[in-house]
């Protein structure tokens, strides 16, 4: 690995190390193009990564430990790859160099042109009768002029080293231009003192389409140390290659299989193929190879695999693989006649015919392109019966594809690389011709080939495919994003871009000083990254598993669009719990939380991404809740009450002000309070819990005078039961939707009688009020409510509005009594010691004597418990209570 401890604007870059430690070991090694590439490939949206990453993360790291294999290999390949010089690279040298020593003249033989007038032939069949002669006649004069570069590699036949051999039949003499136009029929140009004859014996005896033959012979045995022989070397790049095109396979599969594009089982017995296994099985039948042909011509690369179909009783499925392919270059499908067709409207695509050409061996491939092409777009006569009639292409959406298959003897990687290499030499025998070779053409063949313009360039990368280099940038580039950078998917669009621009930029810096010697003065002139001041925000996380990433201390994405049912009531430290999840309202956001694993508070969720970073949150047992994002020594006025656990919900800011006023508690003792996550001050608690208490009074009594059926359930009842009016036999219970027993209200101004009939009342229920009236007779009812006698019997509507305006009256008559009451039951103690000081310090509140007791020492706190009595070392407190 690269060490980088030596370099001081290295080091200074923020985050250098996590970035370094992320990013693949082939990328800090790569070159710019590539760097370059990776950047350009960040901004290309890839929807079925961003589907894997959420439902297949370990496919998905596969897929990067196999691309990090395939580059290994590849760069293995590459050195042999960069001593196999292209056709043209190959023979521009030499042919100028013999040119030079031949006539005496420096040339440029790509620029400088032989006129072969014997080929300036025009078609005289049927088929071009109708086209313009002249043009037929620029056509041929065009075909006949050729670079001496691409004249010499297709050669010349022993006859045409004859003196005037290359002249026409109609006395034009053939001659060799520095430059020349043509107009017309005509073609004129500056003469060379070369002679046509002269260059063409040049040719036959260098012979550059033989040194071409021997130069690839050369590169695939040539040894790699003084000990080894060519047919070693032969067999070690031989394995190399395979190598290389089964991590390239392989990739494709995991592609594939991350696309949902091929099944398991079809995946499998191709995986055993690649591992060189010869008698794979699928369904208790073999599974076979085939390479394809359309017509009689072999598809270079092209694969099918699936089960035997030559014993098939049905279609079968395949799985065909077309290296690069810009659609599907693996995939799975139904039959036979399904890929085929699939393939049929693939040509339809803009280029994509153009793509397919490289299968095809150069020899064939114009004579393949055109009937192709005049098969998908045939000619279909145009015009009415009393018209004008014409052709005109029109594309055949149901054109056939004469594909067949040849099954593959022996292994399948073997079979692959000795096709390869066949195709690379009779694709270079094609285009750069030996001499041998040349004296077996016909004429009208080398005509033809200079006719053909399209496709006559050698292409040498056709032998080692780039196994989807676009597709795998930018799989690299996404993964690389979200190794480094956590929760990218909630950033704005400036964040996105700078955060990708400087993680690029660091690890094209790394590259950089790796190349130049990150030890030495090499990296001295390798420009700083400027990191941006968002970079420069994010703070490192850490996941289970040891993983480390950047991430933007915000809180607004884990916050959830949810809002509680209305008298949904919180625990004792404050959280809701609702639809098998318990949730948090934090600063007017709800956020759905869950007991950290190692039982050590408790961690924020995401709404949408189970595997996103989980921020820590800890609370003080009462409500009051800090995130790890809380600077609470920062916090000042309401916003420290808030955060102490009363929310805007419950207190308004003028209330909540008065609640800190009446208290008298400094906002030194709040923040001391928040910081190490104890409970509120008691004074401050205790203040708070009485205007609370008064507040729900005042809401109850509001609601019961508006007519409202929501007002609290278990006061309704308690009212009810306390009511002068109401039955001595009677008693109401209330119950939650299980039926279990909530409470019990037993009338308060009569003695209970032996045979009391329980009311239930279920609190799950709407309107407690009509729950009770429903159960009760009619004359109950009218004492209840104290209805006049003979008076006509009202119905339940008009009963039950009298009936809450009736509690109404009578909650606001004894107000006071009824925040006493619900004050004490709330304020029952359970601290050691407190009732011994709750009784020598009755004016203090119970809240008050809780802390007091839970600050006592253990003598002291023996000495409460035990004696009963208060130590002396326990100050009596300087407030009773506070005022209201």
């Amino acid at each position: 690995m690269l060490d980088l401890s030596l370099s001081g604007k290295a080091s200074a870059l923020p985050h250098l190390q996590l970035i370094k430690d992320k990013a693949p070991e082939w990328l800090l090694q790569a070159e710019p193009p590539t760097h370059a590439a990776l950047r350009k490939a960040s901004r290309r949206p890839v929807q079925w990564l961003k589907v894997a990453r959420k439902s297949s993360p370990d496919q998905v790291a596969e897929l990067q430990r196999l691309y990090a294999e395939h580059r290994k290999h590849e760069h293995q390949v590459r050195p042999m790859l960069d001593r196999l010089s292209t056709l043209e690279d190959f023979a521009r040298p030499l042919l100028t160099a013999a040119i030079k020593d031949r006539f005496g003249l420096e040339v440029d033989v790509t620029d400088t042109w032989l006129f072969h007038a014997s080929r300036a032939r025009v078609d005289q069949s049927f088929n071009t009768a109708s086209r313009d002669p002249l043009t037929q006649a620029n056509i041929a004069l065009r075909a006949a002029t050729q670079s001496l570069l691409k004249a010499a590699l297709q050669n010349f036949e022993a006859w045409e080293t004859a003196p005037g051999a290359m002249d026409a039949s109609t006395g034009i003499k053939a001659q060799v231009f520095s430059s020349f136009e043509i107009l017309g029929p005509q073609i004129t140009g500056k003469s060379l003192p070369i002679s046509p004859a002269g260059f063409a014996a040049l040719c036959r005896e260098l012979d550059l389409g033989g040194q071409y033959q021997a130069h690839i012979q050369a590169v695939f045995s040539t040894p790699s140390t003084p000990d080894e022989t060519e047919d070693a070397a032969a067999s070690r790049l031989r394995q190399t290659f395979m190598q290389l095109e089964a991590s390239s396979i392989r990739l494709q599969l995991q592609i594939a299989s991350l696309q949902q594009q091929i099944s398991p089982d079809l995946q499998g017995a191709l995986l055993e193929l690649l591992d060189g296994k010869q008698q794979v099985r699928l369904d208790n039948r073999p599974v076979n190879c085939s390479v394809v042909c359309l017509g009689d011509i072999e598809l270079s690369g092209l694969l099918v695999i699936g089960k035997d179909r030559d014993i098939a009783t049905q279609a079968e499925r395949i799985v065909v693989y077309i290296p690069d392919d810009p659609v599907a270059p693996l995939k799975e499908y139904d039959s036979v006649e399904v890929f085929i067709n699939e393939l049929r409207d693939r040509m339809f695509i803009n280029d994509y015919l153009n793509f397919f050409m490289r299968f095809i061996p150069a020899r064939h491939r114009s004579a393949l392109f055109e009937k192709l092409s005049e098969r998908l777009y045939p000619k279909v006569k145009k015009g009415g019966i009393f018209e004008r009639q014409w052709l005109e292409r029109e594309a055949d959406r149901n054109a056939r594809l004469h594909l067949r298959e040849t099954v593959l003897q022996g292994p399948l990687l073997d079979n692959l690389h000795e096709r390869k290499r066949e195709a690379l030499r009779d694709d270079a025998l094609f285009h750069g011709v030996p001499t041998a070779v040349q004296d077996q053409k016909t004429f009208d063949e080398r005509v033809q080939y200079f006719m053909d313009t399209a496709f006559n360039v050698l292409n040498i990368a056709g032998f080692v495919v780039p196994v989807l280099g676009e597709v795998m940038m930018a799989v690299t580039a996404i993964q690389l994003v979200h190794e480094v950078y956590e929760g990218v998917e909630s950033w704005a669009k400036d964040e996105k871009q700078q955060a990708f621009a400087y993680l690029f930029d660091v690890v094209e810096n790394v590259a950089l000083i790796s190349a130049l010697g990150a030890a030495s003065t090499g990296a001295a002139g390798i420009p700083a990254v400027q990191a941006p001041e968002f970079v420069k925000s994010l703070k490192p996380v850490d996941f289970p598993g040891g993983t480390t990433r950047l991430w933007k201390p915000d809180l607004t994405p884990f916050a959830h669009d949810i809002v509680l049912p209305k008298g949904l009531q919180p625990d004792a430290t404050g959280l809701y719990t609702w639809q098998g999840k318990q949730w948090l309202p934090l600063e007017g956001r709800t956020y759905s939380v869950s007991p950290a694993t190692s039982g050590d508070g408790y961690l924020i969720e995401h709404p949408t991404r189970a595997d996103s970073y989980r921020p820590a949150l800890r609370h003080n047992g009462a409500g009051a809740w800090l995130h790890e994002l809380d600077q609470p020594l920062e916090m000042e006025g309401l916003n420290l009450f808030r955060r102490l656990g009363y929310s805007s919900e419950t207190f308004s800011d003028s209330t909540a002000r008065r609640i800190v006023k009446v208290s008298n508690t400094p906002e030194s003792v709040m923040r001391e309070a928040l910081t190490d996550q104890r409970r509120p001050p008691a004074l401050l608690e205790d203040t708070a819990r009485r205007f609370r208490l008064d507040q729900e009074i005042e809401r109850f009594i509001e609601q019961l005078e508006a007519n409202d059926t929501n007002a609290a359930a278990p006061l309704q009842l308690e009212l009810l039961s306390q009511d002068r009016g109401w039955p001595s036999n009677r008693a109401l219970v209330l119950v939650d939707a299980e039926g279990r027993t909530l409470q019990t209200f037993a009338p308060a101004y009569q003695p209970v009688v032996s045979d009391t009939l329980n009311i239930t009342v279920h609190a799950d229920q709407p309107d407690a009020l009509r729950q009770v009236l429903e159960k009760l007779s009619n004359n109950e009812i009218r004492t209840l409510l104290n209805e006049e006698f003979g008076a006509g019997q009202l119905g339940m509507s008009p009963r039950l509005i009298t009936l809450r305006a009736q509690l109404a009256a009578r909650a606001r008559t004894t107000r006071g009594w009824l925040f006493e009451s619900h004050y004490r039951a709330l304020n029952t103690s359970e601290a050691q010691g407190a009732q011994t000081l709750q009784k020598a310090f009755p004016g203090l509140p119970p809240l008050v004597t809780e802390e007091l007791a839970s600050h006592a020492s253990p003598a002291e706190r023996l000495q409460l418990v035990t004696e009963r009595r208060v130590p002396l070392t326990i100050p009596a407190y300087p407030r009773t209570e506070p005022d209201q």
